[in-house]
């Protein structure tokens, strides 16, 4: 960097795949302009200018583009711009693209995203993109630059057939003998149609068959603390027995996050305040609690048992003290999560229950035929929620837990 007159000029290289010396960015600035404005509180962006030197390669002018307090700079439009369609080496769409997140969609998705990049897209043949699962950057951006396609020339009939395609497209993403790119990649609302995420619903009209399920999740994250084994990050910090009879009057009388106890209708209150006293005897800490939260999945459960009285198993979750006041919240909800790429929806449900509460099920937990049930919602259209009841069985060692968490991890991007 130099500087005369109170300019500033930097000189940038990239280099290009081939390793010779690509573009040059040249950014000239006034200083003294730039720092008057920052003081109005001005905001600086660069406007690029392409030119070519004596030698034949492309340099970038930027110049500044100084706009007041309050009011943004146009932003230029991408919409004239190719969308580049990357296939087969999936480190070079990553190095196109300034996302950690991803999202991906299913052969022939119709969505305004896919739609956008298909006729955007640099392929001659647009209607390639129809026969693949496309790997797009989780962003807000209408116009994006790139994109991933994992051809598909099957179809995709079954859960089976998906399922081992979308295992290929991860192997592919994550190669297992090479070190993980630091991404994360997760399944759009058209996979979850077919595939939808996994919660569980461990519930008994016995209470202590239910209990049976929360002192063995209680014994097994004892033991992998006591053994030196850290929990996941998503683990909850408590595991307890619900009665859905006790939920059914907080449910239907919620309150917003300005309420208080004072503002809150009398019949929550009431509800709110019965449902402490049972977390209390659960073993739960809640002098300091003034409000408690349903999540929206034990909602759903609630309207899918149509007044049926069922104890269940559910997790908790003790938010951060506010500032203001220093209120807790706690907020139930049901185990469970979003499913990774090649994962069924059983097995999402198994891995977010082990990680959640350290608990492990497995098939001999189903209650029923072990088909889902779905809720007609269009909020848990892509949710599956499987009924379980506890088998009575030897407690799992924190060997197996601890092994089960590892693969966990191992799978799970």
């Amino acid at each position: 960097m130099t500087e005369q007159n109170s300019t500033t000029t930097t000189t940038v290289h990239t280099s290009n795949a081939g390793g010779s010396m690509g573009d040059v960015r040249n950014t000239s600035f006034d200083l003294s302009m730039n720092n008057r404005w920052k003081e109005k509180g001005a905001s600086f962006k660069g406007q690029e200018r392409k030119s070519c030197n004596r030698n034949g390669t492309n340099v970038v002018n930027v110049t500044p583009n100084y706009s007041p307090k309050g009011k943004k700079s146009p932003r230029r439009s991408h919409s004239g711009q190719p969308c580049q369609i990357f296939q087969g080496n999936f480190s070079a769409f990553l190095q196109s693209v300034e996302n950690v997140r991803f999202k991906v969609h299913k052969p022939g998705c119709q969505c305004s995203k896919v739609n956008s990049i298909r006729e955007r897209s640099s392929l001659s043949d647009k209607n390639i993109l129809l026969q693949g699962l496309l790997v797009v950057p989780d962003s807000n951006v209408r116009f994006l630059p790139s994109a991933y396609l994992y051809p598909v020339t099957e179809t995709l009939e079954n859960e089976t057939m998906l399922l081992m395609k979308e295992l290929e497209l991860k192997e592919i993403i994550f190669p297992p003998d090479r070190i993980a790119p630091d991404i994360k990649v997760s399944c759009s609302a058209c996979l979850l149609e077919n595939v939808p995420n996994g919660f569980v619903c461990i519930r008994s009209s016995s209470r202590k068959e239910v209990e049976y399920a929360r002192d063995e999740a209680r014994r097994n994250t004892s033991s992998l603390i006591d053994s030196g084994k850290k929990l996941h990050a998503d683990h909850a910090q408590e595991v307890v027995v619900l009665d859905c009879i006790m939920l059914r009057g907080v449910a239907r009388s919620p309150r917003s996050k300005k309420d208080t106890n004072e503002t809150a209708s009398p019949k929550a209150s009431i509800d709110e305040t019965i449902l402490k006293d049972h977390l209390e005897k659960e073993g739960m800490d809640v002098s300091a609690v003034n409000r408690i939260k349903l999540g929206h999945h034990i909602k759903s459960f609630l309207k899918m048992l149509r007044g049926e009285k069922v104890f269940f198993l559910a997790i908790a979750f003790r938010d951060q003290v506010e500032e203001n006041g220093g209120s807790i919240s706690i907020e139930l909800d049901l185990p469970g999560g979003k499913r990774h790429l090649g994962e069924s929806s059983f097995d999402c449900a198994i891995r977010e229950t082990l990680e959640e509460t350290s608990l492990l099920v497995d098939d001999t937990w189903h209650a029923g035929d072990g088909q889902p049930l779905k809720n007609t919602s269009t909020e848990d259209f892509c949710n599956a929620f499987y009924e379980l009841r506890p088998p009575l069985r030897p407690s799992s060692c924190v060997e197996e837990i601890g092994e089960a968490l590892s693969r966990a991890r191992i799978s799970g991007h």
